[in-house]
């Protein structure tokens, strides 16, 4: 017996279907059919009818689609080819864990139920499928291999069986510009709301407007895979992913914009560790002015005045202050109200805090895309087909 492979097809994901065009060989010797060539006009051989001689009746186990039989060929000593060939379609059990960078190992079966091992033995005629085209825009043949099995039954038959494996790798170029590069860089864009004014309300209506557009690729890929709960994909944890880093990207944009509008006082432990530590960390300094505010009328204040966001120091005499205005400027009051100032610190700390979100998001999306695509899939292994009895 022998499998040749004219070209492969593609595989179903969402159905579990593996198709491709075959061909199968069969030969065996049958004495009857024999004949002496010098009484018969030295016939070399004879096509038949199938159903008119005896078969093996062998079938293609896990298809879903009837063969078509060729006449058989029968040669003067009793051998007997019998070729059957078409559009095959197998059920293969596909592990999608590592979507689009998976590899899959389909099966295709073929034993008799009539006659038992004892009674038929079948051999195979080489240990791998002879592939005749082996193009396939989506899928790539790595490997194939023929081998005979024997199935056991309770009452004490048995039946042998020829499997022919095919082991094939994802093509995942169309999925990376399809799918995750535009994925990768709604979340780039979706950074960027932090780098927005926060008075002028463009941030959440970006934000969310970024997260709806999410929901069509998982549509795509909904339509794409087959629903199954016994594993994730891999691309379907990368737009998750994805997913609630702008979620948490519209929370801080949120938090930020709160900030940039809050009039009351600004906590001491709060203000020192934004301009005292984040400050530094985010890489945000003092500026050195640029534009100086003159007031009319001097106001005598009371209250304590740092002398900028950054600076811890509290005095009680009238003074000068250089608040570090929302932007990149310097703005200098004579005289500042209290209230006017602690709005001026709290838009100096959004400032921060949006550096401070944008480095993280960054960061965190930097890392996620290098392990999903690069370090995750390393741990993938050469799967074997699980052949159902």
């Amino acid at each position: 017996m022998d499998l040749h492979m004219q070209s492969m097809l593609g595989i179903d994901e969402r159905n579990t279907i593996f198709a491709a065009n075959m061909w199968i060989h069969m030969a065996w010797s049958d004495v009857r059919l024999s004949w002496n060539q010098s009484e018969y006009s030295k016939i070399n051989y004879v096509s038949i009818n199938s159903n008119l001689i005896w078969t093996p009746d062998m079938i293609l186990r896990n298809s879903i689609l009837e063969d078509k039989r060729f006449k058989a060929t029968v040669q003067p000593d009793g051998a007997v080819n019998l070729w059957f060939a078409g559009k095959v379609k197998v059920l293969c059990d596909l592990d999608l864990t590592f979507f689009p960078f998976d590899r899959q190992a389909c099966y295709l079966q073929l034993n008799s139920w009539t006659y038992e091992s004892k009674a038929v033995r079948l051999v195979t005629v080489r240990d791998q499928i002879t592939l005749i085209n082996t193009n396939n825009p989506q899928w790539e043949i790595t490997k194939t291999t023929i081998h005979v099995g024997n199935e056991s039954f309770p009452d004490g038959t048995n039946y042998e069986s020829v499997f022919g494996v095919v082991h094939v790798t994802r093509r995942p170029l169309f999925f990376l510009y399809s799918i995750v590069l535009p994925c990768t860089g709604l979340s780039l864009v979706s950074l960027v709301m932090f780098c927005l004014p926060p008075d002028g309300g463009e941030k959440v209506s970006l934000g969310v407007t970024i997260l709806l557009s999410y929901v069509v690729f998982q549509l795509l890929l909904s339509e794409i895979l087959p629903r199954s709960s016994e594993e994730v994909p891999l691309l379907f944890l990368y737009t998750c992913g994805v997913q609630i880093l702008t979620s948490c990207s519209i929370i801080c944009a949120v938090l930020t914009i709160n900030m940039h509008l809050t009039n009351s006082r600004m906590p001491d432990s709060f203000r020192k560790f934004t301009f005292g530590i984040l400050a530094a960390i985010v890489f945000l300094r003092q500026a050195k002015p640029k534009e100086k505010i003159d007031r009319s009328t001097s106001i005598q204040s009371t209250h304590s005045i740092p002398s900028s966001p950054y600076d811890a120091g509290v005095n009680n005499n009238r003074h000068s202050t250089n608040v570090d205005h929302y932007g990149v400027g310097v703005v200098t009051y004579d005289s500042v109200v209290p209230s006017e100032l602690q709005n001026l610190l709290w838009r100096e700390a959004s400032r921060v805090w949006d550096r401070f979100f944008l480095l993280v998001g960054f960061l965190f999306l930097v890392v996620f895309f290098v392990f999903m695509f690069y370090i995750y899939p390393m741990y993938q292994v050469d799967v074997e087909p699980i052949i159902v009895s």
